[in-house]
Formats: C-alpha cells, sequence, structure tokens
C-alpha cells in the first residue's frame, strides 16, 4: 500500500525536528523566545544560506503561507540553480504536496517552485520511492482541479505541463 499524504507530512516533521534537535543553536539566552517569530528565524536561515533548514522549518509548521512566504524569499534560480540541489528530497516532496493543496492563490509562485522540484525528484532515492506516487497523484488532482477551474488563466498551459511530468513520475 502507498503512503497517505498525512504520513509523508510526519516523516517529514520527524526528519525537521531530529534535524532540529541536532543542532542545538547556541543563542544569546532572549528573556522571551517567543518574540522570534518563525518567519524570522526562516529569514535567518536563508541568510546563513541554510536553505533545506528554512524550508524544512516552514514545511512543518503545517501553515501553507509561511511555505509561500519562504518561497517568495527566494527566487527559484537561488534555490535550484546549482549542480546539487540544496534541498533533500524529504523536502521537495513535502514542498510539492503542500504547494499543491491550493494552486488558485499565488499561482505563479507555486508553479515555479512545483516545476523545479518535480525536475529536482530522483526516483532512485528511497524516500522518494516511497512516497512519489502518493504525492504526484495528489499533484495531479490539483493541477486538473485548476485547469478546469481556470480554463482561459495563461497558467494553465503550464500547470498542464506539470500534470504530465507528474504523470510520467507516478509510472516509475
Amino acid at each position: 500500500g502507498g503512503v497517505t499524504g498525512q504520513e509523508v507530512g510526519d516523516i517529514v516533521k520527524k526528519e525537521v525536528l531530529d534535524a532540529l534537535d541536532g543542532m542545538n543553536v547556541s543563542m544569546t539566552p532572549q528573556p522571551d523566545v517567543k518574540n522570534i517569530t518563525v518567519e524570522q528565524n526562516i529569514q535567518t536561515l536563508v541568510q546563513a544560506g541554510r536553505l533545506n533548514d528554512a524550508f524544512q522549518t516552514a514545511l512543518s509548521s503545517n501553515n501553507l503561507s509561511l511555505v509561500v512566504f519562504t518561497c517568495e524569499l527566494l527566487n527559484t534560480t537561488q534555490v535550484f540553480n546549482s549542480a546539487i540541489c540544496p534541498l533533500s528530497q524529504s523536502v521537495l516532496l513535502s514542498l510539492i504536496q503542500q504547494l499543491s493543496v491550493d494552486l488558485g492563490e499565488k499561482t505563479e509562485v507555486k508553479h515555479a517552485y512545483l516545476h523545479e522540484a518535480l525536475v529536482n525528484m530522483d526516483p532512485d532515492n528511497p524516500t522518494t520511492k516511497v512516497h512519489i506516487k502518493t504525492v504526484m497523484g495528489q499533484l495531479e488532482q490539483s493541477l486538473k482541479k485548476y485547469i478546469q477551474a481556470n480554463p482561459n488563466s495563461k497558467m494553465t498551459r503550464n500547470m498542464k505541463i506539470l500534470a504530465m511530468a507528474a504523470g510520467s513520475h507516478m509510472q516509475h
């Protein structure tokens, strides 16, 4: 059986929390750490060039607007332009999963990241092998919904191409 989207989320979240546990960032003690918002935390990680950590933080917050906020802090070229993708496969899968939830909002940003995430999927990666069909299935459904709802949008053609890419990943 495949893994549900919820389980993918839980696995990624566990990886994120383990990673954060392992980091033990030593900061000057703050009187009230709650003042450091997640957004500031993400900005700090981005400035430090720790893109995977930044996206993990956003994705594990279960808050789509934080994920989009992180996407908008960077353009896709900054994230995906190096030979080796800085985002782990579990982050890419989670990113696809969360960005495909509502394609009607911030469509262009989401499309750009979905496109790059699809290009950077590694079907041979063990984590990816387990989850790719589920995530691509969800993505394809979301894309079809967007295409039906927005037949005349200039983004629809791009979404059709993404749907084809998602479909081809499902055949692995």
